[in-house]
């Protein structure tokens, strides 16, 4: 049989303090900021009687589908949530004696997503059951709409269409041979490379640093007393940062390398993966790491858990006057399967230390 639900509605938000649409006063009554030795007054916050709530709308799609008398179930859901009117803190001129003002912004962002789960008993004996299951989900976000965004201090961090999650990054082309400096695509060609913290320049594009898809897998095995349990998760990210560098090889600092940053520039005709070492930093340097090249690709299938027990015969338990006596052997984060160019993309960046592997024996006694 089948099950389809729906839902709709909108929901309203004001996740900030009290009276912030009011203008605030503070005494102040050290000698300083006194008047006359009376205590003297100062606006401490900006009044804004336009202040609305933030509005949130959602939309959900599902269906829940069953076949096999119930051997196998799956689950699909679409949703889409919109959110508008968010309430923010926005900057102000310095002239206007405060550092900003709680106001509603005119942007609309979308998150989508799809998420489908599986479960099956593949097989069912009196002793013996093997069963599965299986999820993945997708999410997307990005910027429906933003009245005037080019006349405010988004206009360089976020367009219209694109995912919030965007870093506009310059093209990585690889050490020069000749001086030992980092190189870059000059797309317009002017002799200068325009790049700056990850903002929308001309030499600069944009890349989407959310994961594609994610999801787990795993299979439950029971043959009488014994049970196995698995659990596999994966996920695929193609931009995350590298985990073989601190700082910027061949730039001095306080940082530990890899010793990968031996691969280093040191005379002309070299063909090296980083720079010349250096005592100061240039400009190249910089650049490097508002670049694509300090992403690896972080897609991975991690075994997360094997779960191993045994639980002894009832009637034995009945002979010694136990209920139930159980012995377990329990792995996790046993291993992950990645081109990630680093230790493990789940802890990007050097000396991060990355999921450990732990393993568990025990024994669970009831009387």
């Amino acid at each position: 049989f089948a099950k389809i639900r729906g839902s709709y509605g909108t929901v309203g938000s004001d996740n900030i303090n009290n009276y912030v649409y009011l203008t605030r006063w503070s005494a102040n009554k050290d000698a300083i900021n006194s008047y006359g030795g009376n205590a003297s007054y100062a606006p401490t916050q900006h009044a804004n009687p336009d202040l609305q709530w933030q509005e949130n709308k959602k939309l959900e799609i599902a269906t829940n589908i069953n076949f096999l008398r119930d051997k196998l179930n799956i689950d699909v859901a679409w949703y889409r949530d919109r959110c508008g009117n968010q309430l923010l803190f926005t900057p102000l001129p310095v002239m206007t004696g405060f550092s900003g003002v709680s106001a509603n912004l005119l942007a609309t962002v979308q998150n989508t997503g799809l998420e489908i789960k599986l479960n099956a008993t593949i097989i069912e004996r009196k002793s013996f059951r093997v069963s599965g299951n299986f999820n993945i989900g997708k999410n997307q976000n990005k910027l429906v709409k933003f009245p005037g965004i080019e006349n405010t201090s988004y206009a360089n961090q976020y367009a219209v269409g694109s995912p919030l999650n965007t870093m506009y990054v310059v093209k990585f082309i690889g050490v020069d041979p000749i001086t030992g400096e980092y190189t870059f695509e000059d797309v317009d060609r002017n002799g200068v490379i325009d790049a700056n913290s990850g903002i929308k320049s001309k030499d600069t594009y944009g890349i989407d640093l959310s994961a594609r898809y994610f999801g787990g897998s795993g299979i439950d095995i029971s043959i009488g007393q014994l049970s196995l349990n698995t659990y596999f998760t994966f996920v695929k990210s193609p931009h995350v940062p590298k985990a073989i560098i601190a700082g910027v090889p061949g730039q001095f600092g306080t940082y530990n390398q890899s010793n990968r940053a031996l691969n280093r520039w040191q005379k002309q005709g070299d063909v090296a993966e980083f720079a010349k070492f250096k005592t100061k930093g240039v400009l190249s340097d910089q650049l490097y790491r508002n670049s694509d090249g300090i992403f690896s690709n972080g897609s991975s299938l991690r075994c997360q858990n094997i779960n191993l027990s045994y639980s002894l015969n009832q009637t034995l338990l009945n002979k010694i006057g136990c209920q139930s006596a159980n012995f377990f052997a329990k792995a996790e984060n046993v291993f992950v399967i990645t081109n990630y160019d680093g230790l493990d993309p789940a802890a990007p960046g050097l000396g991060a230390h990355p999921p450990l592997f732990t393993l568990t024996f025990g024994m669970n006694f009831t009387f």
